[in-house]
């Protein structure tokens, strides 16, 4: 069994900004900025996990919202019921914070897979 999050909005499917965090089989899935966004001193190790946009799997808008146009703007990116989407970023680090990732996909960015940014860091492993 997986645990999968699919999100639409402004930042991440999961926010480290603080801690250790340890992802285990899960399935992040991004329709606007990325699935993983490490900042500050947080530290993230994923392991047997999928990131990025949603690609084969999954629609952005899981439901169908009783609007005019069948969409809902979230932070300037637009989600269209029925539209799959991608990710800007798989895994984003910044400040300090770092990620280890083994055994993981990170597939469906428009951006980049992996970013970093300032002293952020990452380690991709098989």
């Amino acid at each position: 069994s997986h645990l999968t999050i699919h999100d639409a909005g402004q930042r991440a499917c999961v926010r480290a900004s603080v801690g250790c965090w340890t992802l285990d089989r899960c399935i992040l899935l991004s329709g606007h900025a990325a699935a993983v966004r490490a900042e500050g001193e947080a530290q993230v190790v994923a392991r047997r996990c999928r990131f990025g946009g949603e690609g084969e799997i999954g629609t952005a808008v899981a439901l169908e919202y009783e609007l005019p146009r069948q969409w809902v703007d979230t932070a300037g990116s637009v989600q269209e019921y029925g539209l799959r989407k991608h990710s800007c970023y798989g895994l984003f680090a910044q400040d300090s914070a770092s990620i280890l990732i083994d055994s993981c996909q990170v597939s469906y960015c428009s951006e980049s897979a992996v970013f970093l940014r300032d002293k952020g860091s990452a380690v991709l492993r098989r």
